[in-house]
């Protein structure tokens, strides 16, 4: 088929003057790009691809490339840079391809205007929304294309770390996955109806792959198919590379990945590498994950800390993950996710449903840059989501937890963390499981239960506080709310304190039989929970409504309650200027006794 575009130039010699078009093409597997980009990176990777009949020839390899174009706005004169990732590079190509399909999975509307029921100014356009910019596309015959160029070496510096992303910014792309056939098939029944919900489709599995559109050197090649990827490095290479013979290095390839990308296709030390290493940084996980969102009631108000919701992280066999939020924005959502991933792992796929916080926006890109896949559930099925049983699990846990310890409700957010933990560190009757704890399951360690096993929900203990002087006590009363996680040491206990606030504290133990029946201290109790149940409320009735106590919870507020716990404030030390005779102390060494010598 012939170019659709008009090619027009400034300087014919110039390729970067040269106006081209990048176009969505409903046939194409991968995006394909041609002469009129600059390549940032050569992946390293080829793909075998060959046309849809064998009279359009052999099998071809085509190297797999991340390659940039610049956009041109005719209203404003903007310039923006666009990058491709993970397309297919014919060098004598005048257009570029992207599939609709990705398009879609970045949230494009692509549908023209005049077709839209309701059009507005989302119709028929890309919107990139941290940089608040939007691009319409336009249309000849029946395709739609946005007009763009190849551009300069300047202009790549000069937008250096304000690139958009065109395309998913994953480590492959791979155009046969059987994910998104599976999703739309799961939707109808055999005769095409839409199922009933529950119900499995029964229709066989379709085997054969889609093609892809391209044209090369003038000649009409209307589909080619692609038939596998390669990683960057091949097993002779990485033979001679790292010195192992060629059979180990076979099974090597096999057996592991080449995520990360350091190749370009010119020499030069200007940087162009990305510096997304996070499908390296981060741990691999060697299973699924499934997420889902619950809340609190409006009625409760929120948690002692701020909080009115939870992320929830959960695996087959059981293994759970809870993320305290104080909303559910596509932000927190992406910062829950991310938390998880630095924690615990990535998944190979992150199974949640269709709402828009977890599979767009902020949530979308960081999946997309650590090498994980959002599938999305089809809608009006909680059962499939495991996600949905564990959050059933927390709660039942949680709400036994504080209704027999009459614990303020307040206190949900730390002792839904706590069961989650228990139920990491526990064996299971889960046939996946084979007798060992799902913390053990997922990191093939051996689980201890330290943090869990001295000490029972809203128990009363006493504990030390440092710094106080004489008389001041430094053993006080305060009720347990379960391990600290990552506040204080491996072994700190979330403590709340007689005046109300929660803090991380190491060195506590629990009541002695004495002291349990000591009639002072039952006093000290009965005072401790007048207190808290007049702040805080109980298990059965909400705090009172007061911003005082129901404000968020901020991490530098934790710092600021050691001051007024010790009784009188602290000394400070004197500046350096205000020593006499500083010098003498400089090199000063200390004798210290030793036998009571």
């Amino acid at each position: 088929m012939a170019y659709r575009l008009n090619v027009s130039a400034v300087l014919k010699d110039n390729e970067d003057d040269i106006v081209s078009a990048t176009e969505l093409d409903s046939h194409a597997g991968s995006p394909v790009v041609g002469k009129y980009v600059r390549i940032l990176e050569d992946t390293g990777r080829k793909a075998s691809v060959s046309g849809f009949t064998s009279e359009l020839g052999k099998l071809m390899s085509v190297p797999v490339v991340n390659a940039a174009i610049a956009y041109d706005c005719e209203l404003t004169g903007d310039t923006k840079i666009l990058v491709i990732y993970n397309a297919l590079y014919f060098r004598n190509m005048e257009v570029n391809l992207i599939p609709p399909f990705m398009m879609r999975l970045a949230g494009v509307n692509e549908c023209p205007k005049f077709l839209a029921t309701e059009p507005d100014k989302s119709t028929h356009s890309m919107y990139f929304p941290q940089e608040d910019v939007r691009i319409p596309f336009q249309i000849e015959g029946i395709i739609s294309y946005i007009p763009t160029r190849k551009p300069t070496k300047s202009e790549l510096a000069a937008f250096e770390g304000n690139y958009l992303m065109l395309t998913p910014n994953l480590p492959t792309w791979d155009p046969h996955t059987t994910i998104y056939r599976n999703q739309e098939y799961s939707m109808t029944d055999y005769n095409g109806n839409i199922k009933p919900r529950g119900l499995k489709s029964d229709r066989p599995e379709n085997k054969d792959i889609f093609v892809s559109s391209v044209e090369v050197l003038g000649d009409s090649i209307s589909s080619i198919k692609s038939v596998h990827r390669k990683g960057r490095v091949d097993a002779p290479t990485l033979a001679k590379r790292i010195s192992i013979p060629l059979e180990m290095a076979k099974k090597t390839i096999q057996a592991t990945t080449q995520l990360s990308v350091r190749t370009v296709e010119e020499p030069s030390l200007t940087r162009k590498f990305s510096a997304n290493d996070r499908m390296l940084r981060y741990t691999r996980l060697a299973t699924n994950t499934f997420m889902d969102t619950f809340f609190s009631a409006k009625k409760s108000g929120p948690s002692q800390r701020g909080f009115t919701s939870c992320q929830v992280f959960a695996t087959e066999f059981g293994h759970v993950f809870v993320v305290p939020m104080s909303g559910k924005s596509g932000i927190e959502i992406a910062q829950a996710i991310k938390r998880y991933f630095k924690e615990v792992g990535v998944p190979q796929y992150l199974i949640c449903d269709q709402a828009r916080e977890q599979v767009r926006g902020a949530a979308r890109i960081l999946c997309n840059e650590s090498g994980c896949e959002v599938i999305e559930l089809e809608k009006g099925t909680p059962a499939s989501n495991r996600a949905e049983r564990a959050i059933k699990t927390l709660k039942d846990g949680a709400r036994k937890d504080m209704f027999i310890a009459n614990c303020p409700m307040v206190f949900w957010c730390y002792c839904v963390e706590r069961r989650a933990e228990i139920i990491n560190l526990t064996v299971r009757s889960n046939h996946l499981l084979q007798g060992s704890p799902p913390q053990s399951k997922m990191t093939g360690q051996p689980s201890d239960i330290s943090t869990i096993c001295e000490y029972g929900w809203w128990e009363w203990v006493i504990y030390r506080i440092e710094g106080q002087k004489f008389p001041f006590q430094h053993q006080k009363l305060g009720k347990t709310l379960g391990p600290a996680k990552n506040a204080g040491s491996m072994m700190s206990q979330w403590i709340l304190t007689a005046t109300g606030e929660v803090m991380p504290i190491q060195i506590l133990r629990r009541l002695t039989p004495a002291e349990n029946n000591s009639e002072f201290l039952k006093a000290r109790m009965r005072e401790f929970m007048k207190f808290i149940v007049q702040k805080y409320g109980d298990s059965i009735s909400p705090p009172p409504k007061s911003e005082e106590i129901n404000k968020p919870f901020v991490e530098d507020d934790l710092y600021q309650l050691y001051e007024g716990l010790y009784g009188e404030e602290s000394e400070t030390l004197p500046d350096a200027d205000d020593i006499v005779d500083l010098d003498l102390y400089m090199d000063a060494e200390v004798m210290l006794p030793e036998d009571g010598e």
